[in-house]
């Protein structure tokens, strides 16, 4: 008990999500709001023991987040080289409706040209083709320059 009577909740690890879930009354509404916190936040704020913890908390509710939203934090992620997340997202078979952001495309167009890992280029091949972005202009100039 706290000095102000309250019962004490025992720290739990964000590995143990489900234990806290059971508790809520209302999973899926609580499940909704925590995912469109995540998204509309301009910061990553979980780790990735949390994120990995958390992630099929995330999945079922994509389609209710703004697309832009989502591709903001894309961009976040290619600029902090969290492949996992990156790959996690594009293989959720989400379609992505809307055109992508220039700043998105631009990410994308720059890690293309930087990144020599065989496993990270194949996960921008599926970022660009999950939201339309053209990869050949790239290829032909990279092509010219060698």
């Amino acid at each position: 008990m706290s000095m102000l009577g309250e019962k004490k909740i025992p720290k739990k690890n964000l590995e143990d999500f489900d234990y806290f879930l059971s508790k809520i009354l209302d999973k899926e509404i609580f499940e909704k709001k925590f995912v469109k916190r995540f998204f509309e936040s301009d910061e990553d704020y979980l780790g990735d023991a949390e994120f990995n913890a958390l992630k099929q908390c995330l999945l079922p509710h994509l389609t209710e987040v703004d697309g832009e939203k989502i591709m903001s934090k894309l961009y976040l992620w290619l600029g902090k080289d969290s492949w996992h997340r990156i790959e996690w997202l594009v293989s959720s078979n989400i379609t992505f409706t809307k055109q992508p952001l220039a700043k998105l495309e631009s990410r994308v167009l720059e890690k293309f040209k930087t990144t020599t890992d065989q496993s990270e280029l194949d996960v921008l091949n599926k970022v660009a083709g999950s939201f339309g972005i053209s990869l050949k202009a790239e290829i032909l100039d990279e092509s010219k320059d060698k």
